[in-house]
């Protein structure tokens, strides 16, 4: 599983393709989920199955608007992967005028939670090709391939793509 994947995500979504966003999310949490994986918003607690259910990884109350994020819990945790509605927004570090330049990064460390992060990468990459300018990982082609195939396994009916098919060669 990758170590740390780069995304450029720098336009805002509309209202339909977010929808589709946070569905495809709120499956592939519950599916791995359902496998026994501990998972978490920000690293600090578990998610109950209440708190799956109700989408507590979904949040609005952000500065730039709503936010997909998950991460592992205690030693599976590293970065939390955050997914913005409006396009990311540009960081501190980021010398830019533009607020959202889209840059995104997230540190896996391979752990388990990589396979959630890579599959709904996969999806957007999928289901929504136009959202992210650009996908990169550390990993090769094959540290894609569980999230490629989880994403596969929940959304049959889409031939899911991976960042190594569409942007890079092994």
């Amino acid at each position: 599983m990758g170590y740390t994947h780069y995304y450029y995500h720098t336009k805002p979504l509309s209202d339909d393709d977010w929808d589709l966003c946070v569905d495809a999310f709120s499956r592939i949490v519950t599916d791995a989920s359902k496998d026994g994986m501990k998972l978490s918003e920000d690293a600090d607690g578990t998610l109950s199955n209440h708190q799956i259910i109700a989408r507590a990884w979904h949040r609005t109350d952000f500065a730039h608007g709503p936010v997909l994020r998950i991460n592992g819990i205690g030693e599976d945790s590293c970065e939390t992967f955050t997914f913005w509605k409006n396009a990311a927004p540009r960081q501190p570090w980021q010398e830019s005028e533009n607020s959202y330049n889209g840059f995104m990064f997230v540190k896996t460390q391979r752990l388990p939670y990589d396979i959630v992060v890579t599959a709904f990468l996969c999806w957007v990459l999928s289901r929504l090709p136009d959202a992210l300018n650009a996908v990169n990982s550390d990993g090769g082609k094959t540290s894609w391939l569980p999230g490629a195939e989880m994403a596969d396994r929940i959304f049959p009916d889409l031939e899911i793509k991976t960042p190594k098919d569409l942007f890079m060669t092994d």
